[in-house]
């Protein structure tokens, strides 16, 4: 005689009853089964790269809101230098990345907003005198932002990060090697 099979949810069943069907069996088993979502790779990833994009455009928004507050009132220029070079190195690593060596003008305007925020950093009692500079590197960042890969300007954060745990820091130089253009 074959075991009973005791069934959730199938209430009362009396001694005489068939035993229960393959179907009933595995309708059992599903429903105690934990349930799994099956997605395709192709569109996880697909997602995923969406989700990223979006969040590299956030951060790049954030850093351009926050670089361009300090830039026309702020008076920390710690904090002006801080955001405004993160901004300036993520976008000129996209410019190079992209574009190669460039001689366009939006890209010697990084560099020169750059040595503005090399030479602020030096001396910061001078903020006034380099705001002028910082502010065109800033209206050159909006208007490269729009030709820009989401792609490369991830790359250039995850290349800023490393650049900022070495012992190196960033300099002028890595600016200009980001832009590969010739000193």
């Amino acid at each position: 005689r074959a075991a009973r099979i005791e069934l959730p949810g199938a209430g009362m069943r009396g001694p005489f009853a068939s035993p229960p069907s393959a179907r009933e069996l595995r309708r059992a088993a599903a429903r105690t089964k934990p349930r799994t979502v099956h997605k395709s790779r192709r569109a996880s990833s697909l997602i995923e790269g969406v989700a990223f994009k979006m969040r590299i455009a956030k951060d790049v928004a954030r850093l351009r809101t926050g670089a361009g507050l300090h830039a026309f009132m702020g008076a920390d220029a710690a904090a002006l230098c801080n955001l405004t070079g993160r901004l300036i190195y993520i976008t000129a690593f996209a410019v190079g990345k992209q574009w190669g060596e460039t001689d366009r003008p939006d890209a010697r305007i990084l560099l020169g907003a750059a040595s503005a925020i090399g030479d602020l950093m030096e001396h910061p009692g001078d903020l006034e005198r380099h705001r002028g500079a910082i502010q065109s590197g800033l209206g050159a960042i909006d208007r490269l932002m729009p030709e820009l890969s989401e792609w490369a300007l991830a790359e250039g954060a995850l290349r800023l990060d490393q650049l900022l745990q070495s012992s190196d820091g960033l300099t002028t130089g890595h600016v200009r090697a980001a832009l590969q253009m010739a000193a």
